[in-house]
């Protein structure tokens, strides 16, 4: 049986609970059943597959008598879901150091695009195509329109040929 503290995944609480047999004998427990009382009208092998779902799911714990409901299993099993940390600034569209969703926000798209702009591109480099999309295509699959919104927000710049690409000068 699992030991009281262990961190209580919710997807697996909800997963036991969907059973009816196993949310019956979770019931009982919780109006204060003793475990050896419950599940009167099932069947030997549902009753204990009821009881290992429980105990799977860390919703009941080690007792002097036997396994009891654990008290805080919810509380735990809502923290373990919990986020974290919330991401701040550009960190808010990428999923390590590739953008998950471009943002709406004209501001914050220009903060995301500068951001992947500093980090693919050194100042006074000149890049044909095929290195500008080997650069960018470490922050995201849609290389075209990551470089076309570089290009629309003035950080990155074609020479009229369309050839060579460029770093903007960095505006004041």
């Amino acid at each position: 049986m699992p030991e009281q503290g262990h961190d209580i995944d919710w997807r697996r609480v909800l997963g036991a609970l969907s059973n009816a047999g196993t949310r019956t004998l979770f019931a009982e427990l919780v109006l204060g059943k003793p475990l050896a009382q419950t599940g009167a009208g099932m069947k030997p092998a549902k009753r204990a597959a009821a009881i290992k779902g429980l105990e799977s799911a860390l919703l009941l714990i080690p007792g002097p008598q036997g396994p009891v409901l654990d008290p805080a299993a919810f509380r735990r099993a809502l923290a373990s879901g919990a986020p974290k940390e919330r991401a701040v600034g550009v960190q808010r569209f990428l999923i390590g150091s590739r953008i998950k969703r471009y943002p709406a926000s004209q501001a914050e798209r220009f903060e995301l695009l500068d951001w992947v702009v500093q980090r693919a591109l050194n100042d006074p480099e000149q890049l044909n195509e095929a290195q500008v999309n080997e650069r960018l295509s470490a922050f995201t699959g849609d290389i075209a329109l990551l470089r076309r919104y570089l290009v629309d927000h003035g950080l990155l710049e074609r020479t009229a040929d369309g050839s060579t690409y460029r770093r903007a000068p960095r505006r004041a």
